[in-house]
């Protein structure tokens, strides 16, 4: 594994693009991207890591864009083995990865409560009229 590096990122530069192979993930360290792929578009910050989730594909599965200036903390990590074996030898990061992930989980449940409510509001309304 090479090492790990910080990168920088201009407004509208690509980070990570869909189909391509995974070569490394990244923890955004300054600014905002967004991650967008055919169903969605989510906006990370700061403390989230970049690609994770795309690790057990072996392939980005979305597009991530600098939004702004953006610093990245690129891990040359590939896959989940790669991803293991940098946790067991680095603990200190083991934290970082689950803020990550309760920022991602946090986003999901806001999300879905947010979907929640507008399908109640559909159905109400199809009840009421129909």
């Amino acid at each position: 594994m090479t090492d790990a590096s910080i990168k920088k990122f201009g407004d509208g530069k690509r980070i990570f693009e869909a189909g391509n192979r995974i070569n490394s993930i990244g923890m955004l360290i300054q600014g905002e991207v967004k991650v967008s792929d055919t169903y969605t578009d989510i906006i990370v910050k700061k403390g989230e890591i970049l690609g994770i989730y795309d690790l057990f594909d072996g392939r980005y599965n979305s597009d991530y864009t600098s939004i702004g200036s953006s610093s990245v903390y690129m891990l040359p990590i590939a896959n989940e083995e790669q991803l293991e074996t940098f946790l067991d030898s680095n603990e200190d990061y083991r934290g970082i990865f689950v803020y990550s992930m309760i920022l991602n989980f946090n986003r999901y449940h806001t999300n879905r409560k947010k979907l929640l409510v507008m399908l109640d509001e559909g159905r109400k309304l199809l009840r009421d009229h129909y």
